[in-house]
């Protein structure tokens, strides 16, 4: 009873956070499910944020402190050299990649419970925690 996804699933629909997840007019069972889908998806997103930033940690520079050197027009952290911009990229990329096991089976949503609830591009997002059924 679980199923595995990746980073990057999590992270883009954790991000974008379809309608879905706050609609009540669904039927209890699937808000049920969707609100612990979504307790579990935070939680992992939580751990990939924690494991990016220790990444970012090994190749950014740092104040004497020991705090990392940030570029606020960019809005990025300031890397050692480019060679380190792009190690640290290579492994956010892996990080992104890297699958995830969810506690529980996808929830199955009938299709005519969704009826002008959700867009074709929320499912596809969806898709790979939720099995939409007729």
């Amino acid at each position: 009873m679980s199923t595995t996804v990746k980073n990057r699933e999590i992270e883009e629909l954790v991000n974008r956070k379809p309608p879905i997840f706050t609609n009540r007019g669904l039927p209890v069972k699937v808000v049920y499910w969707l609100s612990k889908l979504e307790k579990e998806l935070v939680r992992c997103l939580k751990d990939y944020y924690k494991v990016r930033m220790e990444i970012i940690s090994t190749f950014c520079k740092k104040d004497e402190e020991g705090k990392l050197l940030q570029n606020v027009q960019a809005d990025t952290f300031e890397f050692l050299d480019d060679k380190a911009r792009g190690m640290a990229n290579q492994r956010v990329l892996e990080l992104l990649d890297m699958e995830v096991i969810i506690p529980f089976d996808k929830i199955q949503i009938k299709l005519a419970d969704l009826q002008g609830l959700i867009s074709a591009d929320e499912m596809v997002i969806m898709d790979p925690f939720i099995e939409f059924t007729e």
